[in-house]
């Protein structure tokens, strides 16, 4: 009597990261294709030669400009990161903290991310480093490129430094996230006080230096705001 087979053991699916949503050259394209659209727009704006007659013309004038530059700001800026991304000298910058942090820290391919500027929001690849056992864990690694950069909290350091000027100027962090949101800008509370306790720490480094600063100054109550956590570590 022969013994019954054993069923197959399941095979053992290898943990990535998430896929790309988007082939590079065909996002590199469109965002290239968008460039010409709002160039091309300005260029039939600028030949129209409309007459401004009364104030409410004027202001819906200097609404359509508005609109249409920032528009194209936000795509020249996603155009131009991702180029810097892949240059080997901002490489080579990303790769040297993670050497020497004491924890071997891999690349794990490039992954979409989402930034804020003073334009507006835009999504860019770049690559994320983390141990192999938490590639698939957003929070467990660093962008080190965006460090590099200077981008925290998501925010462009342009972004952060007029937040910080807003904070010293209201006082209040739901007037600063209201006004914020009448500009299109989408910050919570948590990320506005993260960006004003770091430029509050900043300051108080300067002064501990001795040196001058082109960090804004604020009135103490803003510098006594708290600082958020930061990213878990690994």
């Amino acid at each position: 009597m022969s013994e019954p087979r054993q069923p197959p053991r399941p095979l053992r699916r290898r943990r990535s990261g998430p896929a790309p949503s988007q082939a590079p050259r065909d996002r590199l394209a469109g965002i290239q294709a968008e460039i010409q659209e709002v160039q091309q727009q300005i260029a039939h704006a600028r030949q129209g030669r409309r007459l401004v007659r009364n104030a409410a013309e004027l202001t819906v004038l200097e609404q359509e400009i508005t609109r249409l530059t920032d528009r194209l700001a936000k795509l020249l800026i996603a155009e131009a990161l991702p180029r810097a991304a892949d240059d080997h000298h901002t490489n080579q910058q990303a790769r040297s903290p993670s050497r020497g942090a004491g924890i071997r820290f891999k690349n794990q391919g490039k992954r979409d991310v989402t930034i804020r500027t003073t334009r507006g929001a835009l999504t860019i690849r770049v690559t994320y480093y983390s141990r192999n056992c938490d590639r698939a864990r957003e929070h467990k690694g660093s962008y080190r490129s965006l460090v590099a950069w200077g981008l925290h909290d998501g925010c462009t350091p342009s972004l952060a430094s007029e937040v910080s000027k807003w904070v010293a100027v209201l006082g209040s962090l739901d007037e600063v996230v209201h006004l914020l949101g009448e500009r299109g800008l989408d910050l919570s509370i948590n990320t506005i006080r993260g960006i004003a306790s770091r430029f509050a720490a900043r300051a108080r480094a300067v002064q501990r230096a001795g040196r001058p600063s082109a960090v804004p100054r604020r009135p103490r109550a803003a510098t006594a705001i708290a600082p958020i956590g930061g990213s878990p570590s690994c």
